[in-house]
């Protein structure tokens, strides 16, 4: 029996919607990562501006590094028990904000502090939306949907640096709250489109189970791979912090250090 033309016209629209839904959520993660990737053109400028040393650049960045990444697995654990959903409405915005007063801070202790609570949006936004993806994708395409949701990630932070710095060098340094705008903008279309109903927990299955850090101790191969990661990014944070100023002390301009953050 052929499906009537007001199923296919409901299966049509529903389509849509899952498809809308996805799009607002990866443009959400190319936000995300997008003001995650400020710090390395921030940073020398914040070295000129606020008289802090190298060692106090690494750890800024370690700051970032562990409320943007750390912090994620154990955000996962949680939103895999309880309903963080509502947080989706304010997460963006709420790291755009503290990345931007970093042009306004006048002391290192709140410098610290703005880079440390942009990271946490990052932390909070990864599990939620991923989560969100995996419940409003549709099921047959649900490859396709992860894969534009990851690139959108990747997309904002490539293209973060260069961005950053034609938007300094066309008006200043203390313009940033003008970026946090689009999350704003992409919170409303949030709102309208209902994803903050999405629940992070399914409602009829309550997961009681409990994380056992000796299981996780004693997993050789978690922790090899996780080994491996660390390395990675210890020297992929290496390079993207430091080339900035290196170029700079080598007499290139800022737009040449935003290339090359782009391009790697």
């Amino acid at each position: 029996m052929e499906p009537s033309a007001t199923s296919a016209d409901n299966n049509g629209f529903s389509a849509e919607k899952h498809n809308y839904e996805v799009a607002l959520l990866s443009f959400g993660h190319l936000l995300n990562d997008f003001y995650c990737n400020f710090l390395p053109i921030l940073i020398p400028m914040l070295i000129v501006s606020m008289d802090i040393s190298l060692a106090l650049s690494g750890v800024l960045v370690m700051a970032l590094a562990f409320t943007a990444n750390v912090l994620q697995p154990v955000f996962g654990y949680y939103m895999d028990k309880y309903n963080f959903s509502r947080l989706l409405l304010v997460v963006l915005p709420f790291g755009a904000f503290f990345i931007s007063m970093t042009s306004f801070v006048s002391n290192f202790f709140t410098l610290f502090l703005c880079v440390a609570l942009s990271g946490l949006a990052v932390s909070l936004f990864h599990p939620m939306a991923t989560g969100m993806v995996g419940k409003t994708a549709n099921k047959k395409s649900m490859g396709i949907s992860l894969s534009f949701f990851i690139g959108g990630g990747n997309l904002g932070f490539a293209f973060a640096p260069i961005v950053l710095v034609y938007f300094i060098q066309a008006y200043s340094l203390k313009m940033l709250p003008v970026l946090i705008v689009p999350t704003v903008i992409l919170s409303i279309l949030f709102y309208q489109a209902k994803l903050y109903k999405i629940r992070t927990v399914n409602k009829d299955e309550k997961n009681k189970s409990t994380l056992s850090w000796r299981s996780l101790a004693e997993n050789t191969a978690l922790l090899k791979l996780n080994a491996a990661m660390a390395i990675r990014t210890w020297s992929h944070g290496a390079i993207t912090t430091f080339l900035p100023m290196l170029l700079l002390t080598y007499g290139y301009d800022k737009t040449a250090s935003g290339w090359l953050l782009t391009g790697f």
